[in-house]
């Protein structure tokens, strides 16, 4: 029986349209993704929005950090296609439960008004919450310990095949995990980046841990779907995406819609 394994769209579908936008999840709602992965910022004024920066320079006409605009200044602000930056709410009402979201949470003190929102709207039952942030983790599951959360993380550091034939990755990843997990309340972790390694993932799964595949170079990690238990994939093109899996797998893994 083929394995089946969802897929996030990073940021919306960041390889066809602006991030984290209206657009960008459109599309993805279109193409039938399983999940929306998107990040969570505060205004000044202390509304939740849906951006990846700490500053607005990259995607928004204006300068500065985020957090000292309020939702009135970023308002009049626009990407270079026109939109406008979206809050947490306008996802929740224009997209709501027509894709799972996958939600970064990228500033402290949000995670109250975060959590409020979701259950205002029943979107909890859909929901993954992550952070690399091990103190809005924490803080999320005190206030909705039901809720399934994911530890975001960034390179990891192993000694590559050396380590692997002496076997001191293993000791390394054991290490890793204690100092990055031992005090996190997830059911996730989601690795990303170029140092995701065997030991490390092998472990995790040891210790019950579910993994996300973060979405950079995630076409170099489709031959490990299977040995590392992968259940969701992020990346950018998740079109493309299910291709290279296809490709790869063939009827071993199932990644398309579902029919209903």
């Amino acid at each position: 029986m083929a394995r089946r394994i969802l897929i996030a769209g990073h940021r919306g579908y960041k390889s066809k349209e602006i991030e984290n936008t209206f657009a960008a999840f459109q599309r993805a709602v279109r193409e039938q993704v399983d999940f929306a992965e998107f990040d969570v910022m505060q205004t000044r004024d202390g509304v939740p929005v849906i951006f990846h920066d700490r500053v607005i320079n990259r995607l928004l006409n204006g300068k500065g950090f985020l957090k000292n605009f309020t939702i009135a200044e970023l308002k009049k602000m626009h990407y270079a296609d026109g939109q406008e930056i979206l809050t947490l709410e306008e996802y929740c009402q224009k997209i709501g439960r027509n894709i799972r979201p996958l939600l970064e949470i990228k500033a402290r003190g949000v995670e109250e008004s975060v959590l409020r929102l979701l259950k205002q709207y029943d979107l909890e039952a859909g929901v993954i919450i992550q952070s690399f942030d091990a103190h809005s983790l924490r803080r999320c599951y005190q206030i909705s310990p039901e809720l399934p959360y994911a530890l975001n993380i960034g390179p990891l550091f192993n000694l590559g095949p050396v380590g692997d034939k002496l076997r001191l990755n293993s000791i390394i990843a054991r290490l890793e995990f204690l100092q990055l997990l031992s005090r996190v309340p997830v059911t996730y972790i989601h690795p990303d980046g170029p140092f995701v390694y065997d030991a490390f993932i092998s472990y995790a799964r040891a210790q019950e841990k579910r993994v996300i595949l973060g979405a950079r170079r995630v076409w170099a990690y489709i031959p490990k779907l299977l040995q590392w238990g992968v259940e969701i994939v992020n990346c950018d093109n998740p079109a493309h995406i299910r291709q290279v899996i296809k490709a790869h797998w063939g009827n071993n893994i199932q990644c398309e819609p579902k029919i209903e």
